[in-house]
């Protein structure tokens, strides 16, 4: 689907999928608000938890609490990763 819709080849979907696993700690395959703001993934030291939290909310499209791997790249999309 990530293909279809981003137009990525499969050595870019797999970068991008490592990266949304490393702060999917847990591996349910979403990523929760806990997980971003958790210093394990080391994203803290990048970002303050305020623009962390902005985050967030940007990249949960349907605001169910949970971001998934098509919502986490549109990230990537902007360049921003």
């Amino acid at each position: 689907m990530v293909i279809e819709k981003y137009g990525w080849d499969i050595t870019k979907v797999k970068r991008v999928r490592a990266i949304f696993d490393r702060i999917d700690v847990d591996n349910n395959g979403y990523i929760i608000r806990k997980e971003i703001l958790d210093k394990k993934t080391g994203l803290e030291e990048e970002m303050d938890r305020m623009g962390l939290r902005f985050l967030f909310r940007g990249l949960d499209e349907d605001g169910d609490g949970k971001v998934t791997f098509v919502e986490f790249c549109a990230l990537n999309t902007e360049e921003i990763l």
